[in-house]
């Protein structure tokens, strides 16, 4: 019986000699992400993709960019580009992005971006504040939080170092109005004695005078001066 002898890409059958045209990319000659394009006369095309090099797309090409500051020569499906860090934009990654442009800073902040150092272009802004706002932005203001105790009126101020000043109520006192000098209103102390708010709670002290002693000062002693503090009771 005779043989056939068949072209490379066609495969004999016991029915028909040289019959079947075998498809050249199943067997998946062309390298990983590369594409497999079957020809007319049974051989095949390898279509690499961005990066790759070769017949078979077996080898990397390098990329032909210099990226600076940081940045990252990439394959893209359409050619190669820089990827950029944060702060900087540009074909080469030389552009520092202008983080102020936007003007973030409110409340008169003055806004700040950052500079470019030799690794690269530093991204973000600061911004400074006027003495009566706080936050990143500047956007709270330093009357938010109510500092000013018992019913005291928060003012910003800038000419006070922590950017305000508090307006007390009568019979208040002091930079956070916690004095209450109300305590002594009532004048507890006897024989001439001087009352004296605390500042730290809500107790007064009696300062008697010569002569006197006593929680209020209203004893007769023979000790001389007496200050005493007292407890509630």
């Amino acid at each position: 019986m005779p043989v056939a002898l068949c072209p490379a890409d066609i495969v004999e059958s016991l029915s028909v000699p040289c019959g079947y045209q075998v498809d050249a990319c199943v067997y998946g000659p062309c390298a990983v992400n590369a594409t497999c394009i079957p020809t007319t006369s049974g051989h095949y095309t390898c279509l690499c993709p961005p990066g790759s090099t070769g017949n078979h797309c077996q080898y990397t090409d390098i990329c032909p960019l210099s990226c600076l500051y940081g940045g990252t020569c990439t394959w893209t499906s359409s050619g190669a580009r820089c990827s950029c860090p944060a702060g900087s934009t540009g074909p080469r990654c030389e552009t520092d992005i202008d983080e102020c442009a936007s003007l973030p800073c409110v409340n008169g902040g003055t806004c700040y971006q950052s500079g470019r150092t030799v690794e690269g272009f530093q991204p973000g802004y600061l911004c400074v504040c006027p003495a009566s706002y706080r936050g990143v932005d500047c956007e709270l203001g330093v009357c938010d939080s109510s500092p000013c105790g018992l019913g005291g009126l928060c003012l910003p101020d800038d000419d006070e170092d922590r950017g305000y000043s508090c307006q007390c109520l009568a019979g208040f006192e002091g930079p956070l109005c916690g004095n209450d000098l109300r305590r002594c209103a009532s004048s507890p102390c006897h024989g001439n004695a001087t009352c004296i708010n605390s500042t730290s709670n809500d107790d007064y002290s009696c300062l008697c005078s010569p002569g006197f002693t006593g929680q209020w000062a209203g004893l007769v002693s023979t000790q001389g001066l007496n200050y005493l503090k007292l407890g509630g009771d």
